[in-house]
């Protein structure tokens, strides 16, 4: 019986120190996965990096709408589709010395009585410079509109862009102008902004972006808008190449294309 017991005993030892040994190759098998998993993990995550790095930054592209995306202004081009360009142009005269801000709402405020359907359908059809269109159509994702127009009055053109819209609102009775500067540092906070635009309006918005071009194609930009800007662009092909340019992780303000044909009236 005692050898039998002790048989038994050594057994039963040695089938535990075979669990052991199992349990131990399972538990070393489990750390040996997971430590390869996160390293391969980590690994992809270098290498994706690195691409990111390769390929350039996300760049934010940012355009005013006036005379930037459209050929002409789009107040004197409604006022004439509705038959009153001479009252809106007596408006401007008597309102030429206010502040920005107060000028434009009495402008916009002539436009407030007509129905939102017919001002939008009028603004969808101004003319629009095609080739920054196919451009912020390509980046839609990554590019915005920021106008001092009432939102309710661009809702038909903005569409043909594709992008998000930053516009003024009419909210109680009264027009509430949009600050550009304020939604360029917003931006700012997801990404670098290159913020294109030529008026007055538009120098703030241009010394609080990262990149600014004056835009002087469709007419000379405001001298506090080019004084504001990197760069004056005399064109829309100058200016898409400049704004491509920015995606390069090697570019530098030295590598922004200069104009060889200025705005001629």
């Amino acid at each position: 019986l005692s050898l039998f017991y002790k048989k038994e005993q050594r057994k039963k030892r040695k089938k535990q120190r075979k669990v052991k040994r199992e349990k131990k190759f399972y538990q070393t098998l489990l750390i040996s996965f997971v430590v390869n998993s996160f390293c391969f993990s980590l690994l992809f995550f270098i290498i994706f990096f690195l691409f990111l790095l390769e390929i350039g930054f996300i760049m934010i592209y940012a355009f005013d709408l006036d005379s930037t995306l459209t050929t002409v202004e789009t107040l004197p081009f409604l006022a004439e589709k509705l038959g009153i360009l001479e009252k809106y142009e007596d408006i401007v005269k008597k309102t030429k010395n206010l502040p920005y801000d107060a000028a434009l709402k009495e402008r916009l405020s002539l436009f407030l009585p007509y129905p939102n359907e017919i001002v939008s359908s009028y603004l969808a059809d101004i003319p629009v410079f095609p080739r920054i269109r196919e451009f912020i159509n390509a980046n839609s994702k990554n590019s915005y509109i920021i106008t001092s127009n009432l939102d309710i009055f661009v809702v038909d053109i903005v569409k043909r862009f594709g992008c998000e819209v930053y516009a003024s609102k009419f909210l109680y009775d009264e027009v509430k102008i949009i600050n550009k500067a304020e939604i360029v540092e917003k931006l700012r906070k997801i990404d670098k902004v290159a913020f294109t635009g030529d008026g007055e309006n538009d120098a703030p918005a241009l010394v609080a972006a990262d990149f600014a071009f004056a835009a002087s194609y469709a007419h000379k930009a405001a001298k506090s808008a080019i004084n504001a800007s990197n760069i004056e662009v005399f064109s829309e092909e100058n200016l898409i190449k400049n704004l491509i340019m920015l995606s390069n992780k090697n570019f530098t303000i030295k590598n922004f294309i200069s104009p060889s044909i200025p705005y001629s009236p």
